[in-house]
Order: structure tokens, then C-alpha cells, then sequence
């Protein structure tokens, strides 16, 4: 999020032109997102909100064998993006999680990426939001430029630019 605010400000002379606030947290699952919801986001009165979920309920199931269903994933999602599109006017964008598989011990939480994905893009649909699908640009991305390109520890999901 620094990068991004760095980027836009930078695009207006270097005078801070926007106010970027990440309400995110390592480790969030779905759950965590919609119980700060209001509190963290919606009481902020956001022009923008962005919002990329789904690793964490992923490594959830894949380490206890608790399906996305059993977490109820859908439905907490649908809440989440129907609560912005209710009780704010931000745009929202939302994005579809991602894994980086190298040195390959992710590969495995992939279909779990891309089911999370399915169930996103179909919920923002219905509420007319943008969806941004990550898993499949940051594998070619990888694949172009080699994986230590879009993980800064050789094994996770750490994105970083050159």
C-alpha cells in the first residue's frame, strides 16, 4: 500500500494528492475483514475501497481440512461487499487472491485460489464492482521475469516491482 501511495502522490508533483489508509492485517480471514468492517472502513467515509481476501481462508482449509463452505466464505463475502455498496458511496474493486507456488509447496493451495476467485468474481458481479484477477497475472508475471521477481522470500506472496 506504501508503494501505491508513493506512486500516486508521485504522479502530482510529489504534493500528497491522495490519503491511502490499509486497514488490512496478516493472518485476516473473512472473518477478521468483516468484523472490522464498519469500524476500520465504512466510518472513514472512503472515496475507494480495494478489497483483496481469500489466502488466509485458503491456508485455513488446506492445513485443517475446513472447506471454504464450512467457513462460510460466500456468504461472509456477499456481507462484506454488500455492506460497502450499501452504506457507502466508494467505488470498490475488488481482488481475487493469489499464491505464488515456488519453490512449489503452494502449488497445491492453487484450486483453493482459484475456487475463492470463482465465488468473488460472481459476487462482484452482482453488485456491479470491479474484479481484478491476480493469481493468473502474477503466474505469468513469474513465469516471464522468474518467480524471485514477485516474492521477495523466495516461497510466499509478496509482491514487489522493479
Amino acid at each position: 500500500m506504501n508503494m501505491v501511495a508513493e506512486k500516486l502522490n508521485d504522479s502530482d508533483g510529489g504534493r500528497k494528492k491522495y490519503d491511502i489508509m490499509n486497514r488490512g492485517h496478516d493472518g485476516f480471514t473473512i472473518h477478521g475483514v468483516k468484523r472490522i468492517l464498519e469500524k476500520k472502513c465504512i466510518l472513514k467515509r472512503p472515496d475507494v475501497v480495494s478489497i483483496l481476501i481469500g489466502c488466509n481462508d485458503v491456508g485455513v482449509m488446506m492445513n485443517t481440512g475446513k472447506s471454504l463452505e464450512e467457513q462460510q466464505f460466500e456468504a461472509c463475502y456477499e456481507a462484506i461487499v454488500k455492506e460497502i455498496t450499501e452504506q457507502s458511496d466508494a467505488k470498490l474493486i475488488c481482488m481475487s487472491p493469489f499464491i505464488v507456488p515456488y519453490p512449489g509447496m503452494y502449488e497445491n493451495w492453487i484450486p483453493g485460489i482459484k475456487q475463492t476467485e470463482r465465488i468473488e468474481k460472481k459476487i462482484a458481479e452482482k453488485y456491479h464492482a470491479d474484479f481484478l484477477t491476480l493469481q493468473d497475472m502474477i503466474i505469468l508475471k513469474a513465469e516471464k521475469a522468474g518467480y524471485e521477481s514477485v516474492t521477495t522470500d523466495k516461497s510466499y506472496t509478496k509482491c514487489q516491482t522493479k
